[in-house]
């Protein structure tokens, strides 16, 4: 039983230091991520060292959803436009989040032209529920130029 409860106590106080060494990795890891986000911050080479772009795998979806909408009008329903709507915003938001990581001076004119794609489609505080067929047809349209806009810029900034 003695020797149990040693046993135990020298495998806890290895533990503990262990823990300690874990610690100070942490730190260190920390310490080095600070450090290159000072010298190297959010742009396309910090991207290149690990961070994903967040855009191009929400893009075939959206591409699908826009397809289904520009399809003679069978594709247009309210809960079609919806699920649209909510998407367009999150591809628009992580498209500015890449072009802002990446340093592109086109972030402000995407954030402008995603603006009035959502817009037409309701967005916004009191907007509609959807908008209307022309409405929605416009902003497919004005997707379709924004997927091109990003994609060229995100081009550009590579080095």
């Amino acid at each position: 039983m003695r020797l149990t409860a040693t046993l135990l106590l020298l495998l806890l106080v290895a533990a503990c230091n262990r823990g300690g060494g874990l610690a100070e990795r942490a730190r260190e890891a920390h310490a080095e991520d600070s450090a290159h986000s000072r010298a190297g911050g959010d742009t396309v080479e910090a991207a290149a060292v690990g961070v994903e772009l967040e855009a191009p795998r929400l893009i075939p979806g959206l591409r699908a959803q826009l397809a289904a909408l520009s399809d003679s009008g069978a594709g247009f329903t309210e809960g079609n436009v919806t699920a649209y709507r909510n998407l367009a915003g999150d591809v628009i938001d992580a498209m500015l989040t890449d072009l802002n990581r990446a340093g592109s001076p086109e972030a402000p004119q995407i954030d402008r032209l995603g603006d009035s794609v959502v817009t037409l489609l309701g967005g916004g505080a009191g907007g509609a529920a959807i908008g209307t067929r022309e409405e929605v047809s416009a902003s497919v349209r004005l997707m379709g130029r924004l997927i091109e806009q990003y994609q060229s810029a995100m081009r550009a900034a590579r080095p």
